[in-house]
C-alpha cells in the first residue's frame, strides 16, 4: 500500500473482482433495501451470540439452524434440516458430487437444508454452511434469482456480508485440522466457499463503509488474512477509492475513481509482489517452489510442508509458521521479525541475513541450518534445537536465554565463554565509570568548595586551613551525590530489564 497521502492506496482485489462486488452489493440493496444493511445485526462465532451449549449431533444442529434462521430473517417453520455423508444426496446413477459442505432444496412448499455431517464437528463451518444454504432461501427460494444465473453462487455468499453474517462465512474459508492416529499425527487445510479471503476483505470494507463504520469493534473477530485484506480495503475506499453504483446508494467519495488501466496496472504490480494465504497454498500444491521477495505478512501456515521453498527475501513478518516443516528451505534475508516458528523444523535450511527479532523459535529445531549474519535479538529460543548450526561472528544473539536451549558443546563453551567475557567487560566499564565519574565529582566538589571557604573567610590568604576544609568537604559532598545518582540509575535499568 502506498505511504503516500495524496494517492489512492491498492486495492485488495483485481478490477474485475471489484466492479463485480460493488454492482451485486448494489443490486442486494435494491433487493433488500439500504434499511436492511443500516440495521443488519453483525453476528459473531461468540457465547454473545451462540450462547447454547453445542452438541456435535442433529439435535445440536437444529438448535444451531434455529438461531441462524433468526438472525437471517426466515421462518423456520418452512425449514427442514437433513444430513448427508461425504456425496450429493440429489444426484442419482452415480454422478455424486463429492465434498459439499451443504445443500438447498426447494421441496412443497418448504426448503429443505442439507449439511454434510462432517461439518457436525466443527461448530464454525456448521453455522457457516448454514448461513450460505439460507441465503439461498433468500435468492432463490423467495424468487429473486435463478439457479440458471452464472454468479448465483458467489452472490449467495456476498448476500452472508450483507446480512451481518460475513465475519463467519470468511473465517470458514479456510479450515485447518489436525488428525491423530496411533503413534502418527497430521495436519491438512481445506477450501470452501465461492468468495475468496481478499473478496471477503474487499465486501466486509464496503459493508461498513455504507453503514458509516470506520473502525468496527467487529474486524476484530476476523482471521489475519482477512483482517488484512479489510484494511487495505478500507484504506482504499477512504482515501478516494470509488464504487461502481448505479443507483448511487452506495457512498460516493470526494475523489475521483482511478483511471482503470492504472488499476489493472498497479494491482498486477501488486499481485506479482504478494500472495494471499490461499494463493499461496493453492501455488504449493502445484509444485511451486519459488516465493522470492513476497509480501506475506501475517500469513498462516501452521503444519505446512514447505521442505526446499525458495522464500529468500520474504516478508514474512507476523506470519504463523507454527510446525511447519522448512527442511533445507531457503530464507536468506527473509524478515521474520515477529513470526511464530514455535516447533518449526528448519534443518539444514539457509537464514543468512535473515532478520528474525522477537520471533518466537520456541523447540524449533535448526539442526545444520546457516544462521551466519542473521539477527535473533530478543527471540525466544526454549528448548531449541541448535546443534551442528553454522554460524559465526555476525550473528546475532542479544538478549538471546540460552539456558533452556539445546546445541552441541563448542557452542555452549563460546557461549559460557561469551558470558565471562561479557561479564568481565560489563564489571570493567562500571568500575571505569565509577572511577571517572567520582572523580570528576571530587574535583569539581573540591573546586566548589574551595570557592566557598575562599568567599566565607574573605580570601584565601591566610585561610589556607578553611580552603583545605571546604575543598575537602565539597569533593565528598559531590561524591556522595554522583554515588547516589549512579546507584539509583543503575537501579532503575535493572527494573527495567526484569519488567
Amino acid at each position: 500500500m502506498s505511504t503516500d497521502s495524496g494517492s489512492i492506496p491498492n486495492c485488495p482485489v483485481e478490477l474485475r473482482t471489484k466492479e463485480w462486488i460493488d454492482g451485486r452489493m448494489d443490486w442486494l440493496i435494491a433487493q433488500f433495501g439500504i434499511d436492511r444493511l443500516h440495521s443488519a445485526q453483525v453476528v459473531l462465532p461468540t457465547d454473545d451470540f451462540f450462547p447454547d451449549s453445542y452438541t456435535p449431533s442433529p439435535e445440536g444442529a437444529q438448535v444451531m439452524l434455529d438461531k441462524m434462521c433468526d438472525y437471517m430473517g426466515i421462518d423456520q417453520a418452512v425449514v427442514d434440516l437433513q444430513f448427508f455423508q461425504d456425496r450429493n444426496p440429489l444426484y442419482e446413477n452415480n454422478d455424486l458430487r463429492h465434498g459439499a459442505a451443504g445443500i438447498y432444496e426447494a421441496v412443497g412448499g418448504k426448503y429443505r437444508i442439507w449439511v454434510e455431517v462432517g461439518n457436525l464437528n466443527d461448530p464454525l463451518a456448521l453455522i457457516a454452511t448454514m448461513a450460505h444454504e439460507l441465503a439461498h432461501v433468500h435468492l432463490l427460494g423467495h424468487g429473486r434469482i435463478s439457479a440458471d444465473v452464472e454468479d448465483h453462487e458467489p452472490l449467495t455468499d456476498l448476500l452472508t456480508v450483507f446480512l451481518g453474517l460475513g465475519v463467519i462465512t470468511a473465517n470458514a474459508v479456510i479450515r485447518e485440522s489436525y488428525w491423530n492416529v496411533g503413534g502418527m499425527s497430521g495436519w491438512q487445510m481445506g477450501r470452501r466457499g465461492y468468495l475468496a479471503m481478499p473478496s471477503y476483505g474487499y465486501a466486509l470494507a464496503l459493508f461498513a463503509r455504507a453503514r458509516g463504520e470506520e473502525e468496527p469493534s467487529w474486524a476484530s473477530h476476523l482471521r489475519p488474512d482477512v483482517r488484512s485484506a479489510f484494511r487495505a480495503a478500507s484504506g482504499f475506499l477512504a482515501k478516494g477509492g470509488e464504487t461502481r453504483s448505479s443507483s448511487g446508494l452506495l457512498p460516493s467519495f470526494d475523489r475521483p475513481r482511478l483511471d482503470s488501466n492504472a488499476l489493472e496496472e498497479e494491482q498486477e504490480s501488486k499481485e506479482q509482489a504478494s500472495l494471499t494465504h490461499e494463493e499461496f497454498l493453492d501455488a504449493l500444491a502445484r509444485g511451486e517452489k519459488n516465493f522470492r521477495d513476497l509480501d506475506l505478512r501475517g500469513i498462516l501456515l501452521r503444519g505446512a510442508n514447505l521442505t526446499r521453498v525458495d522464500l529468500t527475501g520474504a516478508d514474512l513478518r507476523g506470519a504463523d509458521l507454527t510446525a511447519a516443516v522448512l527442511t533445507e528451505s531457503d530464507l536468506s534475508d527473509a524478515d521474520l521479525r515477529g513470526a511464530v516458528l514455535t516447533a518449526a523444523i528448519l534443518r539444514k535450511s539457509s537464514l543468512r541475513g535473515a532478520d528474525l527479532r522477537k520471533a518466537d523459535l520456541s523447540k524449533a529445531d535448526f539442526e545444520g541450518a546457516d544462521i551466519r549474519d542473521a539477527d535473533l535479538a530478543g527471540s525466544s529460543l526454549q528448548q531449541a534445537s541448535l546443534t551442528g548450526v553454522i554460524r559465526d561472528e555476525t550473528t546475532d544473539f542479544t538478549g538471546v536465554d540460552f539456558s533452556e536451549v539445546h546445541c552441541d558443546a563448542n557452542m555452549s563453551q563460546e557461549i559460557a565463554r561469551a558470558k565471562v567475557v561479557a561479564t568481565l567487560a560489563d564489571r570493567s566499564w562500571r568500575a571505569f565509570s565509577w572511577f571517572f565519574v567520582g572523580g570528576f565529582a571530587a574535583i569539581l566538589g573540591g573546586l566548589a568548595g574551595l570557592l566557598l571557604a575562599g568567599i566565607a573567610g574573605g580570601g584565601f590568604r591566610g585561610n589556607a586551613h578553611l580552603g583545605n576544609f571546604g575543598a575537602c568537604a565539597g569533593a565528598i559532598l559531590f561524591v556522595l551525590v554522583a554515588i547516589r545518582k549512579q546507584a539509583r540509575s543503575r537501579k532503575e535499568e535493572s527494573k527495567k530489564n526484569l519488567g
